[in-house]
């Protein structure tokens, strides 16, 4: 059975309140471990450098829990949090964590990595924090979202595979650097194959990635660099949807909606890593306006969206389209080049009328990938109530059955295709994983993000 904590009730009903009426509820309760900012464990050590990506620097049991809606799953078996050593963008060496989910009945011989959306700029919104129970006693900090992608992995864990959870964003919190990103989700690949004394997991393992939303342009990222950084591994599979296309449109698309909190540390992000666009940022940012738009820094996803519900983030700054815009838009194209296509099959899936990515934009960009070569299985879903946030959910059943055929090798290599569906409920099998109270808190989820989309 699944074990119910104190914390239920308070993270099932918070899940399903409008963001506009969500308040500073901070769970009563210890507030060990720390989060990775005070934790010397998510320290760098100097001897990084004396290695190679996928060592194992250090390792230690999860100090706290997996967490899905104050549920702690009794089908993990162990879960270990794997300091590793991979590779910075300009080259140079650094270290991050993994979490490493062993279920019951393992199959050791088949890793699966989940790129959670962190979708923050802040250390301590790290998937190895806001995955487990400790991140509800902070509200800045706590996030329902997260909380969402693990119930997709729980398929996963269902079947044996062991699950990997890289903080791909290292230990600056890099958001906008795919390269980081990409090179620390192969790395954590190279460490989990090399952790047999800890995990169990055999060294010549099948492997595949998954990611959606904040986690799917990295999953897609580190399959594409996969062939030339890390060619050794055997990654059979890749799977990623919600992807956000490269047009700068959608900043326009989400300002003054219900998802505007995505802005702010999205920009912050760009700016960390680009100077120059940093520079423009703050000369145009209005003074009023400095501080609430730098909260974004210092929270997670879920506190974001509730900061800048409905909040004209755009008009924060003096000269948007004259000044601001071009030189974001200089910088998302220098960073924006794409490395190649991968070798292994692709299942890439979006929503039709996804709110926050236009399908046009990802139509290009499929048709692209298959121009060159890729093998991709493309799902197009037309169902008027399936948005961005319950395409998480709705699509993540077919995503594992396409998985498990590929890791099984039923599935033989074939040529680029499209599949028009119009899926918007959660099969039986996928929902009877979960105990009823959790069951129903999913359904209600998808009942009130349905009725946002009509």
């Amino acid at each position: 059975m699944w074990y119910p904590t104190g914390l239920t009730l308070l993270v099932a009903t918070q899940a399903l309140l409008p963001k506009t009426v969500l308040g500073d509820q901070t769970p009563s309760g210890n507030t060990e471990p720390p989060p990775p900012s005070q934790d010397p464990f998510y320290l760098v050590p100097s001897f990084a450098g004396q290695t190679s990506p996928g060592t194992i620097l250090a390792s230690r049991k999860s100090v706290s829990p997996v967490n899905v809606f104050g549920f702690v799953p009794d089908n993990i078996q162990d879960s270990h949090q794997i300091l590793y050593r991979t590779t910075d963008q300009h080259g140079k060496p650094t270290a991050t964590v993994m979490t490493v989910l062993v279920p019951r009945n393992a199959n050791l011989s088949a890793v699966l990595s989940f790129q959670l959306a962190e979708d923050a700029v802040n250390l301590d919104c790290a998937p190895s924090y806001v995955m487990t129970l400790a991140s509800l006693n902070n509200s800045l900090l706590a996030s329902a979202t997260a909380q969402l992608q693990v119930v997709l992995i729980q398929e996963a864990l269902a079947d044996g595979w062991v699950v990997v959870v890289p903080d791909f964003q290292g230990p600056t919190s890099a958001f906008a650097n795919q390269k980081i990103a990409g090179q620390a989700i192969l790395d954590a690949l190279r460490a989990s194959l090399r952790s047999s004394s800890i995990t169990g997991i055999k060294e010549n393992a099948i492997l595949a990635l998954w990611g959606y939303s904040g986690g799917a342009a990295v999953t897609k990222y580190a399959a594409e660099i996969q062939p030339k950084y890390a060619r050794e591994l055997n990654l059979a599979a890749v799977a990623f949807g919600g992807l956000f296309g490269k047009s700068t449109k959608s900043v326009k698309l989400l300002n003054k909606g219900a998802h505007a909190g995505l802005i702010p540390f999205a920009l912050i992000g760009i700016a960390n890593e680009n100077q120059a666009f940093q520079s423009v940022l703050n000369l145009h940012l209005r003074k009023e306006f400095k501080d609430k738009f730098y909260t974004a820094a210092h929270q997670c996803l879920d506190a974001n969206i509730r900061t800048f519900y409905g909040a004209d983030v755009i008009g924060m700054f003096t000269c948007w389209d004259l000044c601001v815009y071009p030189s974001l838009l200089a910088t998302i194209v220098r960073y924006s080049e794409a490395p190649g296509v991968p070798d292994a099959r692709v299942y890439w899936y979006h929503d039709v009328h996804d709110e926050v990515s236009p399908i046009s934009a990802i139509d290009d960009a499929v048709y692209d990938y298959c121009r060159h070569g890729a093998n991709v299985r493309y799902e197009r879903n037309l169902a008027a109530t399936v948005n961005h946030q319950n395409y998480a959910l709705v699509g993540a059943p077919n995503v594992l059955a396409w998985l498990k055929s590929v890791m099984t090798g039923e599935i033989s290599k074939s040529t680029c295709r499209a599949e028009n569906v119009t899926q918007s409920d959660l099969p039986a099998p996928f929902l009877n994983i979960f105990p009823l109270q959790l069951q129903q808190t999913l359904l209600e989820l998808l009942r009130k993000s349905r009725e946002s989309s009509t």
